[in-house]
This record gives C-alpha cells, structure tokens and sequence, in this order.
C-alpha cells in the first residue's frame, strides 16, 4: 500500500518532466526550422546581391532600413536611421557591398548565422511591416576583414525580421 501510494505521488511529477521535455524538443526543432529558412533567404539575398538584382533584394527587405552607418537623402521625419529601402539600394548598396564583401558572402567559414532577438525593439518602424506574433529577429555577421595583429577585424551585421512573407532584410551595422 506504501508503495501505491508513493507511486501514485511520483506519477504527476513524471508525467510533468516528460511534458516539459516535449515542449523543449518542439521548441528546438522549430528553432531548428527557423534558422534552416532564415539560411536559405540569405542564401537568395547573397545571390541577388552578387547579380546586382535590386528587384529581389528589394522583395527580401522590409520598407525600409535601420542603419547607422548609411547615408539618406531626405531620412524619413523623427528618425535619420530608418531609410526607405528605395534609398537604400540606391546610394548605399555599392559601398556596403564593396569587393571585399562580395567575395565573401557565400563563403561559410566568414559567416555566423545567429538569433537576434534582442534587438527586436530596435526594428519598431511605421514602415516595418511586422506582426507581434511572428517575433523572430535573425543576424548574419559578415567577416569582412580577418582579425590580425595590427587590426581586431571588421565585421557586417545584417539584421532581419520574421514576417509573414518570410525574412526580410531590415537592418545594417558593422562591428566594431
């Protein structure tokens, strides 16, 4: 009687654990999922770059860009950081996407693919077309410049949003 009684005390608390560890496989293999799509639209966004076809690039991006580094003609009124993809493309895409970050941008030993999830917040636009429910933030770190003993590296940081339309680029910056 001891022993049912014990057993059926233990039970839920199985019962629980195992529950738990179904919901972190699910979590993992959609993570997992995410982050195969996510390559994958890098994949067309390197590809559309190299070919300079600006029509693709412009349907892998959100209205517009978040960069700090970039230059805007007319920035949109409150905020000089956000440029209208159109823009972007036009004065900023030649020099982002220089010689030297061309050759690498399918080379996978120069590429980190990471979530960038809390940096969401930063990407809060009218002319970000996003929905809370899809709250994926993802980030390729370009190694443009290999770390030596005269230099610590360059690195470009492009940022993109989960949408329903799938990622799209939304943001630039580089490291350091």
């Amino acid at each position: 009687m001891k022993y049912l009684f014990l057993c059926l005390l233990l039970l839920p608390a199985a019962l629980y654990a195992q529950s738990s560890m179904q919901v972190t496989q699910n979590n993992t293999v959609q993570e997992t999922e995410a982050m195969e799509q996510f390559k994958a639209t890098w994949s067309r966004f390197a590809d559309a770059v190299l070919q300079r076809d600006t029509a693709t690039i412009r349907a892998l991006s959100a209205g517009c860009i978040w960069c700090s580094d970039c230059k805007a003609q007319a920035p949109p009124a409150g905020d000089d950081k956000f440029i209208p993809v159109a823009q972007f493309l036009q004065h900023n895409l030649p020099v982002i996407f220089n010689d030297a970050s061309q050759s690498r941008l399918k080379d996978p030993s120069k590429l980190t693919f990471t979530d960038d999830t809390q940096n969401r917040d930063l990407y809060q636009a009218p002319c970000m077309r996003r929905t809370e429910r899809l709250s994926r933030q993802k980030e390729v770190q370009l190694l443009v410049v290999d770390p030596s003993q005269e230099t610590e590296g360059l690195q470009q940081a492009f940022s993109f949003m989960e949408t329903p339309e799938g990622y799209k680029f939304c943001g630039y910056s580089t490291i350091p």
